[in-house]
């Protein structure tokens, strides 16, 4: 009967053991490896964030002091419809200070410039995030949000909720054009550098039409084209883009932002309803006060 003793307890002892080498084993294989890789993700979205947390804010607040300066109620727009014919005509650069063809041939690409390079380092900071879920880091998640605002203000048509929509001038930059415009600003050989002001203008002078290398840059200067002082939702839509590039400026750099940014995407939030022609759409609560828009 001992040795029958023993052996059961040897079967137990050899029954235990392989329960906790597979234990051990899946602990090691499946835990571990899946715990690595979430952090590997955690550390590739962070080091997104930091690498073009500042590049992203300066863009949007280059971009935001211009759509401001285009879209307030007080702004004397050119008296003159300014467009991409400013840039087909050649042009002799005179000594002079004053509001000449040269000085509204920069403003209008200087308008278009902004908004590309914009949305060139959006598109860099996308294409080093991948596939991973943004929802994994707090500060991805409420960058998304921000950068879906801006996405849906420039693609959306149906913000304009106006009766007499169809007598309104717009132009809608749809979410994939977005991102071709993105791409296109690229420098390349760079993995961290977007193109410059002088190739961009040069590119923008040699194929105004579009039908080239510029067709992208041409599609966002549509955006600018021949602003009217009424009835233009454009003019709408910059507003709004003030907005949410606040919001986005508040997130990355809160106390590098200007006061006054503040002080007007307020101001500019409360007169949606108004500015819009409708009822405010479904927004969501984002934390430090953003609001995620859907439509």
């Amino acid at each position: 009967m001992a040795w029958q003793t023993l052996l059961g307890l040897s079967v137990l002892g050899a029954f235990v053991t392989m329960i906790g080498s597979l234990i051990a084993l899946f602990l090691k294989e499946f835990v571990a490896a899946t715990w690595l890789e979430r952090w590997k993700a955690r550390q590739t979205l962070l080091g997104a964030y930091r690498r073009y947390q500042m590049p992203i804010f300066l863009a949007a607040e280059e971009l935001s002091n211009r759509l401001y300066g285009l879209s307030r109620d007080n702004n004397d727009r050119e008296q003159l419809a300014v467009g991409l014919t400013v840039v087909k005509k050649p042009i002799v650069r005179e000594p002079s200070a004053t509001v000449n063809d040269h000085y509204l041939r920069y403003r209008f690409v200087s308008n278009v410039y902004r908004l590309c390079s914009f949305l060139g380092w959006v598109e860099m900071y996308r294409r080093d995030i991948g596939s991973l879920n943004v929802d994994a880091l707090d500060r991805n998640r409420k960058l998304d949000a921000c950068l879906r605002n801006i996405q849906s203000v420039l693609a959306d048509g149906w913000i304009n909720q106006h009766k007499d929509w169809r007598d309104w001038s717009d132009c809608l930059v749809f979410r994939e054009e977005q991102r071709a415009i993105g791409h296109a600003m690229s420098a390349p050989g760079n993995d961290l550098c977007i193109l410059d002001f002088g190739s961009f203008t040069s590119a923008l002078e040699n194929d105004p039409d579009g039908t080239k290398a510029a067709r992208w840059f041409v599609q966002a200067a549509q955006f600018y084209e021949c602003l009217k002082r009424d009835q233009d939702f454009r003019l709408v839509r910059m507003r709004m883009l003030v907005v949410y590039l606040t919001d986005l400026m508040e997130l990355l750099q809160p106390k590098r932002i200007d006061r006054s940014h503040i002080a007007t995407a307020k101001a500019y939030r409360l007169s949606f309803d108004t500015i819009t022609g409708g009822p405010k759409w479904s927004q969501t609560p984002l934390p430090g006060g953003a609001l995620s828009i859907h439509g």
